[in-house]
């Protein structure tokens, strides 16, 4: 299948970011008096009020949920790209492929994109604060298409790291890849969670690196 319109997440599938919240959150929860192990952090990815399971008063949950965001605010600065992302994005430019980032990101998306010389690539920027509901809403999935002007959804794949990412694909009725890249936090993409989401959310692909998204999304040049 030749996909025409592509949709990006940010944190953890085009900058490696998951090590970055994964330290504001440690760091937060231990000014707070918490002690969380890899999974307790995991489950805070994409919804930090989770944080009330894990023993938080819920007076206190929007000062926690505030803290995390300042010290991540620092934290994402120093994220990189993964390898390879760059020339993906360039190849996919290059064939006429539109383009989009949906992201969760209330961290100033559109400057983080700017500061990794990618903004160029993408005609619309999805970012937290601009929608109700965030995924796996498809709401920032179905705005973006509305942007692209995208008539037929099988021409539309969105490619993320997470459930929220996987869920609101399937909510906005597209395809999805699930990207789990080599080198992060181990309780965050095993085996077991991995499986979990090819049964739940049955992606196209699952794919560990750029190269391996290039293969798929660029066949006429491979």
């Amino acid at each position: 299948m030749s996909y025409r319109y592509i949709l990006f997440d940010y944190d953890g599938c085009l900058a490696d970011t998951v090590n970055c919240w994964a330290k504001a959150i440690n760091k937060a929860s231990v000014e707070f008096g918490l002690r969380l192990n890899e999974v307790q952090i995991r489950a805070q990815f994409g919804g930090l009020g989770k944080v009330r399971y894990h023993g938080l008063s819920e007076e206190r949950v929007p000062t926690y949920v505030d803290r995390v965001k300042a010290l991540a605010r620092g934290e994402v600065l120093t994220a990189r790209l993964h390898d390879g992302a760059y020339e993906l994005l360039l190849n996919l430019s290059e064939d006429g492929k539109r383009m989009a980032v949906v992201s969760t990101n209330n961290l100033g998306l559109n400057n983080l994109l700017i500061r990794l010389n990618i903004r160029q690539f993408f005609e619309t920027v999805l970012a937290g604060e601009d929608v109700k509901e965030k995924k796996p809403s498809p709401e920032g999935i179905e705005r973006a298409l509305g942007f692209l002007r995208c008539t037929d959804r099988k021409e539309a794949i969105m490619i993320g790291d997470s459930e929220h990412d996987l869920g609101a694909a399937k909510n906005a009725g597209i395809d999805s890849i699930l990207f789990y890249p080599t080198g992060a936090l181990s309780s965050f993409y095993t085996p077991g969670n991995i499986k979990e989401l090819e049964v739940l959310y049955k992606p196209k692909h699952t794919v560990r690196s750029h190269f391996e998204l290039r293969e798929i999304l660029c066949r006429s040049r491979c």
